[in-house]
């Protein structure tokens, strides 16, 4: 998953101006809801992909992990959330933060295409919906 471009950024840093946050909160907050979202979102059969979502700072992890999670889609484990907020706590103030949300199984594109009936978009939809919430509130006349 790739936020991708310079203007995000730059939507990052209005919105962490416009609710009073450091850039590196406002980072390890939207990664994190970014992370929750995209596993919440994973359609469950064995729960290899559900389980194989992996957030790294600075460059993408390029290797899968044995991990299974065969919670119902819509669910988020503390164990989870732990994982991410580990990772995020390395946020650091850069030029340019880069948090990284990867899935490394081989059939990740075809669900991530509509191959499954549960789910259609994991990734996409969380990227839409982040980018709608900060833009809702960058633009927010007070």
């Amino acid at each position: 998953m790739d936020f991708g471009s310079r203007k995000f950024t730059l939507q990052l840093n209005n919105f962490a101006d416009k609710v009073g946050l450091s850039i590196e909160d406002v980072f390890t907050k939207v990664g994190l809801q970014a992370f929750k979202r995209v596993i919440e979102k994973t359609p469950v059969d064995t729960g290899r992909a559900k389980g194989n979502w992996q957030i790294s700072i600075d460059a993408p992890i390029m290797t899968g992990v044995d991990t299974v999670d065969t919670t119902q889609v819509g669910s988020f484990s503390d164990d989870r959330r732990l994982e991410a907020m580990s990772v995020l706590a390395g946020l650091r103030e850069w030029a340019e933060i880069k948090i990284f949300i990867t899935n490394n199984v081989v059939y990740i594109y075809p669900l991530e295409m509509g191959h499954s009936k549960q789910s259609w978009g994991m990734a996409r939809t969380t990227v839409q919906e982040l980018r709608s919430y900060i833009n809702a509130i960058v633009n927010r006349k007070d």
